[in-house]
């Protein structure tokens, strides 16, 4: 069963934390936050989350997260805020302190609770993941650890060419920048500046929290670098960067790890053009050649049909010449019987062979038909 630590100077909301909560967990409640940290200094517990109110009147929520980041037993148990204050300033600063999560009051419980049961799930997973980082780790390490500074920079750079889709260039950021013991969120914004529904979001430990999502959709409206105490956002056409742990205290590093980001994410928004550009040339070629095969079946269905049509005309011409035959024939035959005189029979037969002549003459401008099908089919370079 985990233990979960609930601070806030309000006992009636304790009391409802204690009733809302799952019964997985194990609540421990405490009015005072100066009595919560001592009793998490002391380890006489083995507390796996901490909630905590911000504005209390011993302590405030940032000061306690702040303590409790400096404690080496504890500085890695999660810490969740419940409070009202949701300012991008409050946001930044529990960022700041160490907070994971923030959950605004009125106070969700399902929503707390799915959360307390991620969290849990992530600690079950923290030493399997924890191993897979040393080990990514120490394979970055490897990479860099003969090189300067000024080299890591030249070896990202040279790196670049060599990676064909976001999630390589966001890796090989990542990898950087985890050599010099920084966690960062990345976000990739394929041929555009803004925020939309196609931003890739990567990040160097795992989840990105709500918390987070919120601040960096807050700090992409800005167009320029950002730096506050450990935190420092930087801010491209393609890309951008937060990372939670700048050396504030050592100012000469932190300024040089600032030029070196800026330079490494130079260079990954070419590579992020050359990516997109890649795409988007796959996707016209895509349209194109959909184009194409769909021009040749209306040629296909074109000449089925030109085919039909010089088959038609064949056939009515042999019509016309069938039915012309049948006629003068039976007016011939007709002669016989009718009784008619030399000069009626001639009136007769001048009225058929006039038809004749009539439907000729017809058949012979349907041959225009015929030469503009015989220029269609040149047109489209096939044969008759």
């Amino acid at each position: 069963m985990k233990n979960i630590i609930a601070i806030d100077d309000d006992v009636f909301f304790l009391e409802t934390i204690d009733a809302s909560i799952s019964d997985d967990y194990k609540l421990i409640l405490f009015d005072n936050p100066i009595e919560a940290l001592e009793s998490i200094k002391s380890d006489s517990t083995n507390i796996d989350i901490i909630l905590s109110d911000i504005k209390m009147p011993q302590m405030d929520g940032y000061q306690l997260c702040s303590e409790i980041k400096q404690i080496d037993h504890a500085k890695d148990i999660p810490v969740i805020f419940l409070s009202g204050i949701t300012t991008t300033d409050d946001l930044l600063r529990a960022l700041e302190v160490g907070a994971i999560d923030h959950i605004a009051k009125p106070i969700n419980f399902d929503l707390l609770n799915a959360k307390i049961h991620s969290i849990s799930r992530t600690i079950e997973n923290r030493k399997k993941l924890q191993s897979d980082l040393t080990r990514a780790n120490y394979s970055a390490h490897s990479a860099f650890k003969s090189l300067s500074e000024i080299g890591s920079v030249i070896e990202f750079l040279q790196q670049l060419p060599a990676q064909r889709d976001y999630k390589s260039i966001a890796n090989n950021v990542i990898s950087f920048c985890q050599y010099y013991g920084l966690e960062v969120i990345i976000q990739i914004f394929p041929n555009t500046n803004k925020v939309e529904s196609g931003v890739l979001n990567f990040s160097s430990h795992g989840n990105i929290s709500p918390m987070t999502s919120n601040l960096l959709k807050k700090l992409s409206d800005l167009d320029k670098d950002f730096s506050r105490q450990n935190v420092a956002y930087f801010k491209q056409k393609y890309i951008a960067l937060l990372v939670s742990n700048m050396p504030s205290d050592d100012k000469e590093l932190s300024n040089r790890l600032s030029n070196y980001i800026s330079a490494i994410l130079n260079g990954a928004c070419s590579s992020i053009f050359l990516v997109s550009s890649i795409h988007e040339s796959q996707r016209l070629l895509q349209k194109e050649q959909k184009q194409s095969n769909h021009l040749n079946k209306i040629i296909k269905t074109v000449v089925s049909m030109l085919d039909t049509i010089e088959k038609d005309e064949e056939k009515q011409k042999e019509n016309y010449s069938n039915v012309m035959n049948h006629l003068i024939t039976s007016v011939e035959d007709s002669f016989f019987y009718l009784g008619l005189t030399e000069v009626q029979e001639k009136e007769q037969m001048n009225i058929v062979l006039k038809t004749d002549q009539e439907l000729q003459d017809l058949l012979e401008k349907s041959k225009s038909l015929t030469e503009k099908i015989s220029m269609l089919r040149a047109l489209i370079n096939l044969e008759e």
